[in-house]
C-alpha cells in the first residue's frame, strides 16, 4: 500500500509541476479598425478678417445651421430644408442668416444664399455668402455634425 501511495503522490506532484511549468501564451490584442476621423470646420470672412468657429452643428428638425466662437460671435442660419442645393436667404419668408458679433450685436442678412453641397444625414457641408448691414459675410462649412 505504501508503494501505491508513494506512486500516487509522485504522480500528483509531477502533474502539478507539469501544469505549473506551462506558461500561458500572451493574449494578442484584437486588431482595431477605428472609424476614420471626420474633422468638422465652419469658417467665415467679414471685413477682410477670417474666422473659424470653435463649435458648429446642424439641427435637421429646425432646418438650422449654427456655429460659434468662444468670444461670443456666432452665425445662425434657418432654411426651408437642408437638402443639397442652393437656398436663398429671404427674411420675410423665414429663411434667415443672423451674425452675432463678439459684442453681442445681432446683424441680420437682407439677402444672400447658402449652398449645401452634401448632407449625409449625420454631417453637412456647403458654403454661403450674405449681405448684412456691416457688409458681406461669406464662408464655408464641412462635415459639421448633426445635433
Amino acid at each position: 500500500m505504501k508503494k501505491y501511495s508513494f506512486l500516487l503522490l509522485l504522480a500528483a506532484f509531477t502533474g502539478v509541476l507539469f501544469f505549473s511549468a506551462c506558461t500561458k501564451e500572451a493574449d494578442k490584442p484584437e486588431e482595431e479598425n477605428p472609424a476614420p476621423t471626420v474633422t468638422s470646420k465652419f469658417t467665415w470672412s467679414q471685413s477682410s478678417t477670417n474666422y473659424t468657429a470653435d463649435y458648429s452643428e446642424f439641427v435637421p428638425d429646425f432646418n438650422n445651421i449654427y456655429a460659434s466662437k468662444i468670444d461670443g460671435s456666432s452665425i445662425d442660419i434657418f432654411l426651408d430644408n437642408l437638402n443639397k442645393g442652393a437656398h436663398t436667404i429671404v427674411p420675410t419668408a423665414g429663411r434667415t442668416f443672423v451674425y452675432t458679433d463678439s459684442n453681442g450685436i445681432k446683424h441680420e442678412a437682407t439677402s444672400g444664399s447658402v449652398t449645401i453641397s452634401e448632407n449625409t444625414g449625420t454631417t453637412l457641408s456647403g458654403s454661403y455668402s450674405c449681405t448684412l448691414d456691416i457688409g458681406t459675410i461669406s464662408g464655408s462649412f464641412s462635415n459639421i455634425p448633426k445635433k
